[in-house]
């Protein structure tokens, strides 16, 4: 099994609160399945709710940071992504850079195949990242914050089990953010959060 698909089936199973190991099993694999369908749904109302904030994650200088096919907010835009979650460059409008984030002081690299590589985008960046699995890597980001726009979110079901948590941990790193807004939604049965750090400064296409 890939690093995405298990990732992905951590994040449904504490959504769910799901201890079964029989990942295999048709009944595991189709609740899997309609979960995903769902996520979509969830993300596209993220979407909204961050394009209302003025985040414009159509720009390459808009940097998404550890996400795959199903949750990247940017796949089909002209957005950078970073990720190890994909197996070759997609075709799309953006840049696809394959490999680990890397933090900087400040600012961000990445490593592939053993080799720490500049992200070759100019000018002012954008980050963001979304529905984290891991929330050491949140800790990470209060640095970048410190010289550009971070926005860090969560989105779901609203019955799922882990969304009070989720929100817990996107509160806690707000607090050690020197500045930042924050807004969240729930429609249609979904839930979003957003915390945007510093003052937001326009993207450029």
């Amino acid at each position: 099994m890939d690093k995405y698909k298990e990732r992905l089936i951590k994040a449904f199973k504490e959504a769910n609160c799901i201890r079964s190991k029989d990942i295999e099993s048709k009944l595991f694999q189709d609740d899997f399945n309609y979960w995903l369908k769902s996520l979509e749904v969830s993300k596209q109302v993220y979407l909204e709710l961050i394009k209302r904030l003025n985040i414009n994650v159509d720009s390459i200088n808009t940097i998404e940071i550890g996400t795959g096919k199903y949750d990247s907010l940017g796949l089909d835009l002209k957005t950078t992504i970073v990720s190890p979650y994909f197996d070759e460059e997609p075709h799309r409008k953006g840049l696809t850079l394959i490999g680990k984030p890397i933090f900087v002081d400040d600012t961000m690299k990445y490593e592939r195949d053993g080799a720490i590589l500049d992200i070759p985008v100019s000018g002012g960046r954008l980050y963001l990242t979304q529905n984290a699995t891991d929330m050491t890597d949140l800790a990470k980001l209060v640095k970048l914050s410190r010289g550009s726009t971070v926005v860090v979110g969560a989105y779901g079901r609203s019955n799922d089990y882990d969304m009070h948590e989720k929100i817990r941990e996107l509160k806690k790193y707000a607090r050690k953010l020197e500045d930042y807004i924050y807004d969240c939604e729930s429609v249609s049965g979904t839930y979003c959060y957003a915390i945007i750090s510093k003052k937001l400064t326009k993207s450029r296409d």
